[in-house]
């Protein structure tokens, strides 16, 4: 082979890598844009899921503390049941 044909099969070659990167960049950006919408729907569910968890947890301390009274009140009426 020449040395001009050396160049043109060497310049081809490149031209196919070339190609062949450019078509795997892309794909990647794809990937990476799915990844990306991917992690803001999953962002948007832990927040959901994180402010639903705060809600039982203050309801859970509501309940608690209304438990309490209701125990404190039926004490003092079965104390005020024995002393009658």
């Amino acid at each position: 082979l020449t040395d001009a044909q050396k160049l043109d099969a060497m310049r081809a070659l490149l031209l196919d890598r070339d190609a062949a990167h450019h078509a795997r960049a892309k794909k990647l950006r794809t990937r990476e844009s799915r990844a990306l919408a991917a992690a803001g729907v999953v962002a948007v569910e832990r927040d959901a899921a994180r402010d639903e968890l705060g809600k039982a947890l203050h309801l859970k301390d509501k309940l608690e503390a209304l438990c309490r009274e209701l125990q404190k009140t039926n004490k003092a009426v079965v104390d005020g049941a024995k002393i009658a």
